[in-house]
C-alpha cells in the first residue's frame, strides 16, 4: 500500500508542473494598460489576432509590401482614429478606373478574400469607401482585410469608422475589442468586449473572448462566468484554457 509520504511527494509534483503550465501560458501576463507586449494568443476570431506578416521581400527603398499597401489604399488617409478621405481622393478614385457600383464592388472584395487575395480585397474596399464615404459594410470589408495583412493599425481605424457609421454593429465592436487586444491595449479591448454586451448580452463569442481576457489576467471568477455563459450559448470554449482554469 502506497505509504501517505509518496502519495504527499506525487501530489506536490502534479501541483508544481500544473503552475509551470499555468505561467508558460502567462508570462507575460498583460496589465491593464496600452503596453507594447503581445497579447495572449487568441484562439477563436474569424479573423485572427496574430495573422501571420506578409512578406517582405529585399530591394532597397520602400518594400514590395510597403508599395503594395500603399497604391491599395491610395486616397483615404489613416492619420486620425477614423479612416478619411485624403486631399488627393478624387485623383486617386479617377487612376482607379472605377466602373461599378458600391454592391458589386462589395461583392468583388469579399471574393478576393474568400480566395486569399488580400491586397486586392484591400483594394477593392477602398475604392468603395472613395465611391461612398458613407457606407459601414465598405469600412468593415477594409477594416477585416487589413487584420489579414496584420496592419493592427490601419483596421482599428476602419472598424472605428463603421462604428461611428452604426454603434450597435457587434460584428465591428467585436473585431475592434480585438484589434485592441492584439495591440497592447487590454483596457480598451476589455472595455469594447463589455460594450459589446450592452447591444447584445448573447453573444457568445465574446463571452468566450472575455472568459480567456479574465483567465489572462488571473481572474478566473469572472473567466468561469463567462465561459460558461459561452457554452451555454452553443460556443466551444478552448479546452487548453479549461485544463488551466480546473488546475
Amino acid at each position: 500500500m502506497m505509504s501517505l509520504r509518496l502519495l504527499g511527494i506525487i501530489l506536490a509534483v502534479v501541483i508544481t508542473l500544473q503552475l509551470a503550465c499555468r505561467m508558460n501560458h502567462v508570462d507575460s501576463t498583460p496589465v491593464l494598460s496600452a503596453t507594447a507586449n503581445p497579447a495572449p494568443v487568441a484562439y477563436d476570431d474569424p479573423t485572427p489576432d496574430h495573422p501571420q506578416p506578409a512578406p517582405v521581400f529585399a530591394g532597397g527603398g520602400q518594400s514590395y509590401r510597403a508599395r503594395r499597401l500603399a497604391r491599395a489604399l491610395d486616397g483615404l488617409s489613416f492619420d486620425s482614429e477614423r479612416v478619411r478621405l485624403a486631399s488627393n481622393w478624387d485623383q486617386a478614385l479617377g487612376q482607379r478606373g472605377v466602373d461599378r457600383g458600391v454592391e458589386a464592388l462589395l461583392a468583388d472584395g469579399h471574393d478576393h478574400a474568400m480566395h486569399n487575395r488580400i491586397y486586392e480585397a484591400v483594394e477593392v474596399f477602398a475604392s468603395a469607401v472613395l465611391v461612398e464615404p458613407t457606407n459601414a459594410d465598405a469600412y468593415m470589408g477594409l477594416a477585416e482585410s487589413l487584420r489579414w495583412l496584420n496592419e493592427t493599425d490601419k483596421a482599428i481605424a476602419a472598424f472605428q469608422s463603421v462604428l461611428h457609421l452604426n454603434a450597435a454593429r457587434v460584428p465591428a465592436r467585436h473585431s475592434l475589442a480585438s484589434a485592441q487586444w492584439t495591440r497592447g491595449e487590454y483596457a480598451k479591448g476589455m472595455g469594447e468586449w463589455q460594450r459589446v454586451l450592452t447591444y447584445d448580452p448573447a453573444h457568445g463569442p465574446t463571452h468566450r473572448r472575455l472568459a480567456i481576457a479574465h483567465y489572462y489576467l488571473w481572474d478566473n471568477a469572472n473567466a468561469w462566468a463567462h465561459a460558461h455563459k459561452a457554452e451555454a450559448l452553443g460556443e466551444v470554449f478552448p479546452p487548453q484554457v479549461r485544463v488551466l482554469l480546473e488546475g
